[in-house]
């Protein structure tokens, strides 16, 4: 098992987090499916590289030209992402 392994709620927490979690309820498998990237929307893509930060806990997310690859609602989640992990950073402080 990989170091950074969690357990299945957590994941579940992170995707929810990024708004990702309806769409991986509707994989055959949820969680345990595969990720093919060529199934995901350049937006999807972008939150779950988003949820892995959340799951790692990373102090810092650099996001570039927010607005170009992302819609108006998946915008706003990103934003509450990464508003959520600079607290988490000012309060390990």
């Amino acid at each position: 098992m990989p170091k950074w392994a969690v357990d299945d709620d957590v994941m579940w927490t992170a995707l929810r987090r990024v708004a990702l979690d309806g769409r991986v309820e509707l994989l055959p498998k949820k969680l345990h499916s595969p990720v093919i990237p060529a199934d995901l929307t350049m937006e999807e893509r972008q939150l779950l590289c988003l949820a892995r930060a959340v799951l790692r806990g990373c102090p810092v997310v650099v996001l570039d030209e927010l607005e170009r690859g992302v819609g108006g609602s998946v915008g706003t989640s990103a934003f509450i992402v990464v508003a959520w992990l600079d607290r988490r950073r000012h309060s390990r402080k």
